[in-house]
């Protein structure tokens, strides 16, 4: 049993169906029944009317200058605010810390070890390079070039 010409038959087969498809939506015939036909006529429908209306002209150009935008950094109000928040945040930290920082640090030390407090340096030095890295980064740049 030769199978390559099975699939060679079935293919001129699909072929031609696709083909008979074409020619009766073209003429506007009416379904004759034959399902493998009808399916290949919905196809021809569906890619000669497609339901979505084509973009726009300059749609990309538009889709760009949005993401530019959106992506634009945040005006001074919004940035002075954060800042004033975070440094905010870290004075009652500092606070918290001082009022009930020693007892807890000294039970946190007991119960770890002498090595919490290097740990814990240890992070807020992470902490602190990471962000200072980062503001320094995203640091506008005042070179000109002449």
């Amino acid at each position: 049993m030769n199978e390559s010409n099975d699939f060679g038959a079935r293919a001129e087969r699909e072929w031609q169906n696709q083909e008979r498809a074409l020619r009766l939506e073209r003429n506007g015939a009416a379904a004759r029944g034959d399902s493998s036909v009808d399916r290949y006529r919905l196809i021809v429908r569906a890619l000669r009317d497609p339901p979505l209306d084509p973009l726009p002209l300059g749609f990309a150009a538009d889709t760009a200058a949005r993401a530019e935008r959106d992506s634009a950094p945040q005006d001074r109000f919004e940035a002075w605010l954060e800042h004033g928040l975070l440094t905010l945040l870290g004075i009652a930290a500092v606070a918290a810390l001082g009022l009930v920082g020693a007892p807890a640090l000294e039970m946190l030390g007991t119960a770890v070890g002498s090595g919490a407090l290097g740990w814990g340096a240890a992070i807020a030095a992470c902490i602190g390079l990471s962000s200072a890295l980062d503001l320094w980064r995203k640091r506008p740049n005042r070179a000109t070039i002449s």
